[in-house]
């Protein structure tokens, strides 16, 4: 009986000592990947707008249709979003926004993972930088336009490829990789977006070029292979590399700034343009733009026809890859384009 009863007992006691293995190995068991997640039921799909505030500057991108729009926000109002699919028409001082930097952010927000956990004291918020008083405080909100909270982006970590992140409402401190604070910024002109038109070089059938003292060039592609020829104003073959140079440059026209002064389009030069382009494409479809002159930086001013309200900021040199002549284009220049454009003095009579 007494060995049955020990042998009872060591059972029990084998029992107990695989339950505390067990139990223990359950407990330190990596969590998922979604609990890591700051937003673990947020999809990129699924977000319609954030808000970014740093410092004393505040944007708000969000999405219109099927476009993203940015526009300044007013840190004396309540900022509201509206459901994925509606509110389509335009609102002033909205603008287009960046779509690569729109498509970071919503790559950050979806992705965001909880790292090593650095704090849960209140009073060390202002050494990572993640109080109130500090730090990038962004504000996401889902496809039904309501808020899915906010968190603050501090100071990046040691590696420099981190930064400490804390949830608005909560005193914990998440170490979080992937450099997230670059994509997180509040100046509304990074924001916006800087294309000017934007096309497939091949899809083009043809361009002309009006300068300001009313000469012109028009160019056609050719119906087979990559030649072009000249039609206007006389008939002949173009230059390739130089037709190539000027879609190149104006396929993805990209501005470097943008002026929203109250010039009017006579100071900036639009009344009588240095250069007028237009590019024609099958079905008669065309895209045209507009410089005028340039700025104390030497910037000139551009305006297209898709984006009339908007006065864009083009480098020189871009503009000088594209503001070409005949004499430049015509790869079997006649006698006529060759000669210097000058007059013949007559001789003096005595």
């Amino acid at each position: 009986m007494k060995g049955k009863k020990l042998l009872y007992t060591v059972v029990a006691l084998v029992v107990v000592v695989l339950a505390i293995v067990i139990s223990d190995k359950l407990s330190k068991k990596a969590p998922s990947e979604s609990s890591l997640k700051f937003f673990p039921e947020l999809k990129e799909s699924n977000i319609s707008a954030f808000t970014i505030k740093e410092s004393n500057t505040s944007v708000k991108v969000r999405k219109k249709g099927d476009v993203w729009v940015v526009s300044p926000v007013d840190s004396s109002q309540k900022v509201t979003a509206s459901p994925l699919g509606t509110d389509a028409s335009p609102s002033v001082g909205e603008y287009p926004a960046d779509s690569a930097s729109v498509a970071a952010v919503l790559e950050k927000i979806a992705g965001m993972k909880k790292g090593e956990l650095i704090s849960e004291n209140p009073a060390k918020q202002t050494l990572f930088e993640v109080d109130s008083a500090k730090g990038i405080l962004v504000e996401v909100f889902d496809g039904t336009g309501s808020s899915r909270g906010s968190f603050r982006i501090g100071k990046s970590g040691a590696d420099w490829s981190s930064n400490y992140v804390r949830m608005v409402n909560s005193n914990s401190v998440y170490m979080v990789g992937g450099s997230i604070r670059y994509a997180f910024f509040s100046d509304l002109k990074r924001w916006r977006d800087k294309i000017i038109i934007k096309f497939d070089q091949s899809a083009a059938k043809r361009i002309t070029l009006i300068k300001k003292d009313g000469s012109s060039v028009a160019v056609t592609k050719a119906d087979t292979g990559n030649g072009w020829n000249i039609v206007e104003p006389v008939k002949s073959t173009a230059k390739v590399d130089q037709i190539n140079e000027i879609l190149g440059t104006i396929s993805r026209f990209t501005a470097l700034d943008f002026e929203d002064s109250t010039l009017s389009d006579s100071e900036m030069g639009f009344n009588a343009p240095e250069l007028s382009v237009v590019v024609g494409f099958s079905n008669d479809l065309t895209k045209k733009f507009v410089v005028g002159t340039k700025n104390s930086s030497s910037n000139y001013y551009v305006k297209t026809d898709e984006k009339p309200s908007t006065v864009f900021l083009v480098a020189e040199y871009e503009i000088d890859r594209i503001n070409k002549g005949l004499k430049d284009l015509d790869e079997n220049p006649s006698v006529e384009e060759t000669k210097p454009d000058t007059k013949k003095a007559g001789k003096k009579k005595k």
